[in-house]
């Protein structure tokens, strides 16, 4: 499978860009069917992806082929007659998504911004785009599906107790919470210093 060509109905990807300026960003997978809102509105499966929150996005390649690219699945979920509509997200890594300190902590309330954990906020943000946008795909907001794997599984369960949630389920594959635990902001601070 990773040796050979691509079907021909496969989309050509293109090498994500990687760069600050161009990590938030999401990709819609949604049937013609769906945008053609003939019948009911269906369920959103928003994929997190690992990467220990230092690295990864949702763009991986091997081979020519998208390790998360939601094309099978939404094809698959039409053929069985349970169609959903697949989502992947980027979020900030490494220091520019989970670096904090006091000093950052002060220069960001001072501008009314969030204060650390930056790619939980991108997650959230992403979710909450879904949530206001969604049916305009033929997406039921009411049904959004969060589901990550390893450091997008403790995303998923942070973000599931976060209050004021805006999706229904949690599919958590090869991580929790405690996997990587939360630590202080004296321990940020001594990364940071």
């Amino acid at each position: 499978m990773w040796d050979g060509p691509l079907p021909k109905e496969y989309p050509i990807l293109q090498e994500p860009a990687v760069d600050e300026l161009q990590c938030l960003n999401i990709s819609l997978t949604v049937s013609k069917k769906a945008l053609e809102k003939n019948g009911k509105s269906l369920p959103i499966l928003i994929f997190i992806h690992g990467g220990a929150l230092v690295g990864g996005n949702q763009a991986l390649q091997c081979a020519g082929r998208g390790l998360f690219d939601m094309h099978d699945l939404v094809q698959r979920s039409m053929s069985t007659r349970k169609p959903i509509i697949g989502m992947t997200i980027n979020y900030r890594v490494g220091p520019l998504g989970f670096l904090a300190s006091k000093e950052l902590a002060a220069f960001n309330t001072s501008h009314g911004e969030p204060a650390g954990n930056y790619g939980f906020h991108d997650q959230a943000r992403a979710i909450e785009w879904v949530s206001r946008f969604i049916n305009g795909f033929g997406g039921d907001p009411a049904r959004v599906i969060i589901h990550g794997t390893s450091a997008g599984s403790i995303s998923c369960h942070q973000l599931s107790v976060f209050p004021k949630r805006l999706f229904s389920r949690v599919i958590l594959a090869s991580g929790v919470i405690s996997t990587l635990g939360i630590a202080l902001i004296e321990e940020h601070q001594e990364i940071y210093d």
